[in-house]
């Protein structure tokens, strides 16, 4: 069985070139290029780690502290395994006092899932600046398998990857690399075995599948966009096994992270908004930096972070909820789903910052993945409002403002109205852009 995608949006109006792989002289130049510009980033990335005098964290003679995302999760993942960290405000903040060597007020939040301490232990054996070095190295692999032939749109693909988002992602050490290669091997995985009678046989990629859910439950949004991908298309036992995997890890870590901890980290994630928040974290709350409902509903003054926040999540989760029931009741396939439930996560829920916005590439492998003979018209504008988004990073091109949230939310609306257009044109043509045919 081979997927067939048919363009449906009119003729090829963009030079971009096509999914169907080109000449192996190309891909070798491709692949040079792509190594190239991951030399490049992840140099400029880990460079700093063996010249600031304390790396990831700096305070000003004024008292005022700069902190860089991944050492300071590091710090905390290393503080949780020598016996000394739960979600307390207080734990956070003395993690922090003992990585800079001084009073400070304030921390940066663990907002990740007892499985992020799991996921980070290896990484805490080393000092930090070869954690570090080893987490971007890990990035970077992500990159490369990303832009890989079959889930890759030469040029649109490596745009996304190595835009200004990408650099702040390798800079900051954040996790939109790693989610978007689970994401895109959970989405191949359950392309290649739509309609298949012996899935139930499948006892390692279901296992595989559960393992890279498990993962995704470091940052539990993405395991809820993940999953409700996988339940609208009937793919029950990953879930149910990704669950049960999270169940047991999360419940052998429990004694050490203190029985009370499920009370600390729903507080602190249901306060996680600059109104309700404990001042030692409500610093690095930004919806300015945002592009999604919960920013759009802040910049408008109508209400509040906190109630923005609560908005956004009902949205989210009732369009979460739609997306699952539309794919039982109409067989949607799994190549029109994933898209779907990906922007749905990065429109409405309201714990999602810019450098998130690189999972627009789920969007780019899902076409790629397709074999598109052509790019029409709908392709062509999917790929360039992704583009729009992830090249307008804040405080880059564009300050942050009502305007740059406005425009970008638009460009997502704008992907997901286009995705629903190429959907809407498979379900009513027998062989279309969705659809499985047998060959």
């Amino acid at each position: 069985m081979s997927l067939a995608y048919s363009d449906h949006g009119g003729a090829s109006t963009s030079a971009i070139a096509a999914a169907t792989p080109p000449g192996d002289v190309r891909w070798q130049l491709h692949d040079l290029w792509i190594a190239v510009l991951l030399s490049i980033m992840v140099c400029r990335a880990v460079w700093p780690a063996f010249h600031e005098q304390t790396f990831g964290i700096e305070v000003s003679a004024a008292g005022d502290v700069t902190i860089r995302d991944l050492p300071a999760h590091l710090t905390f993942a290393r503080t949780f395994w020598t016996g000394g960290a739960d979600y307390s405000v207080a734990s956070h903040v003395r993690a922090t006092e003992t990585w800079a060597g001084r009073p400070v007020d304030r921390a940066l939040p663990f907002g990740y899932s007892p499985t992020m301490l799991l996921l980070l232990g290896p990484f805490c054996l080393l000092p930090i600046h070869w954690g570090y070095v080893a987490w971007s190295l890990l990035a970077a692999a992500a990159v490369w398998w990303l832009t890989r032939r079959g889930h890759s749109l030469p040029v649109v693909t490596p745009l996304v990857l190595f835009s200004p988002l990408g650099l702040a992602c390798f800079v900051l050490g954040q996790t939109a690399f790693l989610a978007a290669a689970a994401m895109v091997w959970l989405m191949m995985r359950a392309t290649n075995i739509e309609g298949q009678a012996q899935e139930s046989a499948d006892w390692r990629g279901t296992l595989c599948d559960a393992t890279l859910l498990w993962v995704l439950t470091a940052k539990p949004p993405l395991a809820i966009a993940a999953g409700t991908a996988l339940l609208a298309g009937r793919r029950w036992r990953p879930v149910a096994v990704g669950v049960a995997m999270t169940a047991v890890t999360t419940l052998a870590l429990t004694p050490l992270l203190g029985w009370n901890w499920p009370a600390q980290y729903l507080r602190m994630m249901s306060s996680y908004n600059r109104e309700a928040a404990d001042a030692v974290f409500a610093w690095s709350l930004r919806p300015d930096h945002m592009s999604n409902l919960r920013s759009l509903l802040w910049y408008s003054g109508l209400v509040g972070d906190a109630l923005a926040a609560r908005l956004a999540t009902l949205v989210w989760l009732a369009t979460s909820a739609g997306l699952v029931v539309w794919g039982l009741r109409s067989r949607v396939p799994s190549r029109a789903i994933w898209p779907l439930a990906l922007l749905s996560f990065l429109l409405f829920c309201p714990h999602v910052t810019s450098t998130e916005d690189l999972l627009l590439v789920v969007v780019i492998a899902a076409m790629a993945s397709a074999g598109i003979a052509r790019l029409g018209t709908p392709h062509v504008l999917i790929a360039a409002l992704a583009l729009l988004v992830v090249w307008l990073a804040p405080e880059v091109l564009l300050s942050t403002s009502a305007a740059r949230t406005t425009l970008l939310l638009t460009a997502k609306l704008g992907i997901c109205g286009t995705w629903l257009y190429l959907a809407e044109k498979g379900f009513r043509c027998r062989v279309s852009g969705f659809s499985s045919v047998v060959k």
